[in-house]
């Protein structure tokens, strides 16, 4: 018996909420039975990732409709097996990109690897590539350095000679303080982050010019990244490209609107062959005339 009505309803509570945990427990020890999720702990405790959501996608997602069309600019056939979708299921076309090519170019600036064996010179010449895209653009005109780590832009940043015009998130809670104070910034700006490959506009001027100073490979040790590696040899480079293509297209948002990225990482010369089935048709990484970082072009100067 409960000593006040209070103390029922404080302790009532608590058993309500046990039982939700227990059925929560319930629930994904079920769904691990089927060999597709992964635990590990985390810095609130245990996670649970799940290696394929495929597996549930007609249950949960598509929940018995009969057509659905699927739109994105970086669809691709192998996209569709990643969500479960059979070939003979489906119907793929692929329309002309809208998006004049020579308003958002993307330049290979040969520089050096930037792979996990690389020692510090390799971080030395990226960072001397990259000032010397921001000596030509960043007086005028704002930009984004897509890193692969938080921990990466900072060390842009401390080594960076163009250092005190960056703004850099130190991790994901932080991600809209740094993108307002970008926005609301004048030239000299620039954004260096890992957090803005995807998901954020930037059109006209909000971005002019951008970097990638290492293609977005996803990391090997990460448990989920590997058990989908040991059962599907096309997802590494499929995941790659569609990062790298998202983040060419940040600063390019319109028909008219223009944006010109350079990548730093030597590996894309090889990874844009090998990979081109995972990229739009249009999207072509071009060698940097000369090989040197490309001027701001007459019409973006008007």
């Amino acid at each position: 018996d409960y000593q006040t009505e209070q103390e029922a309803r404080r302790k009532s509570g608590a058993y309500r909420k046990l039982e939700r945990l227990c059925e929560n427990v319930d629930r994904i020890v079920s769904l691990g039975e089927d060999g597709n999720w992964i635990w590990r702990h985390s810095r609130n405790g245990i996670a649970f990732d799940c290696i394929w959501p495929k597996k549930y996608a007609e249950r949960f997602l598509w929940s018995g409709v009969k057509r659905v069309v699927l739109l994105s600019a970086t669809l691709r056939p192998y996209t569709m097996r990643l969500m479960g979708i059979k070939n003979s299921e489906s119907w793929f076309h692929e329309w002309r990109d809208p998006f004049p090519a020579h308003l958002s170019p993307v330049y290979w600036v040969p520089t050096g690897k930037m792979g996990r064996h690389e020692g510090p010179e390799a971080m030395e010449r990226s960072v001397a590539r990259t000032d010397e895209m921001a000596d030509i653009w960043a007086p005028n005109h704002k930009g984004i350095i897509h890193t692969h780590s938080y921990e990466r832009a900072e060390e842009v940043r401390a080594k960076s000679k163009w250092g005190k015009w960056m703004i850099v998130n130190k991790d994901a809670n932080d991600i809209h303080t740094a993108e307002d104070k970008y926005r609301n910034a004048r030239p000299p700006a620039i954004l260096v982050s890992p957090s803005f490959s995807t998901g954020f506009d930037f059109p006209d001027s909000a971005c002019d010019w951008q970097v990638i100073n290492k293609l977005p490979f996803p990391k090997r040790n990460d448990p989920v990244v590997m058990a989908r590696m040991e059962s599907d040899d096309q997802y590494y480079n499929h995941e790659t490209m569609q990062t790298f293509v998202q983040a060419t297209k940040r600063g390019t948002r319109h028909e008219r609107d223009g944006c010109v990225t350079i990548v730093t990482d030597d590996a894309v010369g090889n990874f844009r062959k090998y990979a081109r089935e995972y990229a739009p048709k249009s999207f072509k990484v071009l060698d940097a005339p000369g090989g040197r970082v490309p001027g701001v072009p007459e019409w973006m100067r008007k």
